[in-house]
C-alpha cells in the first residue's frame, strides 16, 4: 500500500535526525523522499471541531434492541 511506503519513508528520515520540538516533524516528513517531496499541511487548533453536539443532534442516545432492552451506544456530555 502507499501509506506503507510513506510511513517507511518517515521512519528512515527520522532515523537520520533528531526531534527535539513536534513542529519539526513537518519539516522530516516533507523532506523524506529526495525526488517528489511530500506535501505538508499544517494544521492549528482551529482546524479541528468537535462534533459531539452535532452526534447528539443526529444519533439517538437509547437504542432498543430485539427483546427491548435499552443499549446506551454512546454517552455524549
Amino acid at each position: 500500500m502507499e501509506s506503507d511506503s510513506v510511513h517507511a519513508a518517515v521512519e528512515n528520515a527520522k532515523r537520520r535526525t533528531s526531534v527535539f520540538v513536534p513542529s519539526e516533524w513537518d519539516t522530516i516528513v516533507r523532506l523524506a523522499r529526495k525526488k517528489k517531496q511530500y506535501t505538508v499541511v499544517p494544521m492549528k487548533h482551529y482546524d479541528f471541531h468537535d462534533l459531539k453536539c452535532l452526534a447528539k443532534s443526529l444519533f439517538p442516545q437509547n437504542i432498543i434492541d430485539l427483546e427491548g432492552r435499552r443499549i446506551q451506544w454512546m454517552k455524549v456530555k
